[in-house]
């Protein structure tokens, strides 16, 4: 049943989304108070939301999440403190939201496998990558073996250049584009027209509510046409173009 917090509830929330880790003797004991969390959670299994971004785009700006201070500390903490972390919260059966960024968020291809790991496929629904420079198109053709395609409703992709067309080709083998309701794309200056037509090749379009493009100089008008043409615009509820130098107004 509910009841009142303690003094020390309050302090481990403070700890989970304040300032974990802002010092070496605290992010020490980062991978231990997960495992203590998630011990008294009843396990990870269930989880089905794993957020640590610490910023989210706003129009032309970007603001602070809920989570920026847990991110940063994370993100700053050294390697091996990060994969005790990924040790303790995983694997994950369940996972329908992964989102995952911030300043210099450390993530490579290796460790985003290690975060992903475990059998069976991934149902992800909503998948946010802001700002992971060092993952490449190996890390979401992981992502696509593991099965997220199909269930992806969301898809934001921000400021990393070693993702490129084959990194979206990946995904739409897997399956995406037919649910896709919002796509969001910003600074990826390796994506051109051939990573988003393979999403428009592969259904996305016809359930597109949200397309935002920002600057994202490898596009042309023939990115927005193969999406047009798998039916984008009947259901567009916001249409979102900035700094798109090579699409003709």
């Amino acid at each position: 049943g509910s009841h009142a917090p303690s003094p020390d509830d309050a302090r481990l929330r403070d700890l989970q989304l304040g300032r974990l880790g802002s010092q070496s003797a605290m992010r020490a004991t980062m991978a231990e108070l997960v495992r203590q969390m998630v011990r008294h959670a009843g396990g990870s299994e269930g989880l089905e939301d794993l957020f640590l971004n610490a910023y989210e785009a706003a129009g032309g700006s970007y603001t602070q999440t809920a989570d920026f201070h847990l991110a940063e500390a994370v993100w700053n903490a050294s390697r091996e403190e990060r994969m005790e972390l990924w040790a303790a919260l995983g694997p994950f059966s369940v996972l329908r939201r992964l989102r995952l960024g911030g300043n210099r968020c450390p993530v490579n291809d290796e460790e985003f496998a290690f975060i992903l790991r475990g059998s069976g496929d991934v149902s992800i629904e909503e998948l946010f990558l802001d700002g992971l420079e060092r993952l490449s198109d190996s890390g979401l053709s992981f992502l696509a073996d593991r099965g997220c395609g199909a269930a992806l409703r969301s898809l934001t992709l921000d400021g990393m250049d070693r993702v490129t067309d084959s990194g979206l080709q990946a995904l739409a083998c897997a399956g995406a584009g037919s649910g896709l309701e919002h796509l969001e794309l910003r600074k990826m200056c390796s994506v051109s027209d051939v990573g988003v037509k393979a999403l428009a090749e592969a259904g996305c379009g016809r359930e597109l509510r949200r397309l935002i493009l920002v600057r994202m100089d490898g596009l042309t008008d023939g990115a927005l046409q193969a999406l047009a043409s798998a039916g984008a615009g009947v259901l567009m509820e916001r249409l979102e173009f900035r700094t798109v130098q090579n699409v003709s107004d």
